[in-house]
């Protein structure tokens, strides 16, 4: 990838020496900026292929997404050392927080929520821990908060196993895996697989 990024700067050096107007700079700087950005988040986002998503993060070098690769493989420990690698504090905090509530350390992962900014993953995982927890009214709280509907479903899932619907669970998880792609597909699968083995 990093051989775009020089073949990007010869060819803007080139077109500022020959001082080419601005629009051809731009129909050049285009093509390589969506391949910039398909190489780097179109199989996390878009792809249905489980093995090139898996791939992908395998080769990433992002810690987050290695982070992400290691947990959905079941390799915990290597998950966590990819941890601290990470440079935003919010991913860094979210991952903290699924690597804690997959181990079922709900009271750590509780801790770290108020660090989250109001979003999707902060209300979500709030709500996961509450229900975890038989925390009713504070799990009525987050969920209200909840606007996702992918998010919305995975928590009525989770209702439903409470409720000991286990088949109707599984059978909401596998619609969920028709729809998604990437990363959430992913996920959908790593969700069956944890309640198949409740």
């Amino acid at each position: 990838m990093v051989w775009l990024y020089i073949a990007l700067f010869l060819v803007a050096l080139i077109l500022g020496i020959l001082d080419v107007p601005q629009w051809m700079f731009l129909l050049i700087f285009i093509p390589f900026a969506s391949c910039i950005l398909y190489l780097t988040i179109y199989p996390v986002l878009f792809s249905r292929d489980i093995e090139k998503v898996m791939s992908f993060l395998k080769n990433s070098k992002h810690p987050h997404y290695q982070f992400t690769y290691y947990f959905f493989n079941g390799e915990l420990k290597e998950a966590e050392r990819e941890i601290p690698k990470i440079r935003s504090k919010q991913i860094k905090t979210v991952d903290e927080i699924i690597l804690l509530t997959r181990q079922g350390n709900f009271a750590s992962a509780k801790k770290l929520l108020p660090a989250l900014k109001d979003n999707v993953y902060k209300w979500y995982y709030g709500a996961m821990i509450a229900i975890h927890e038989g925390e009713q009214s504070e799990y009525k709280h987050y969920k209200r908060l909840v606007k996702d509907k992918t998010y919305l479903t995975f928590l009525d899932i989770e209702e439903k196993i409470r409720e000991g619907k286990k088949g109707e669970a599984l059978a909401m998880v596998e619609e969920q895996m028709k729809k998604h792609r990437g990363v959430k597909l992913l996920s959908a699968i790593h969700y069956k697989k944890e309640i198949v083995d409740r």
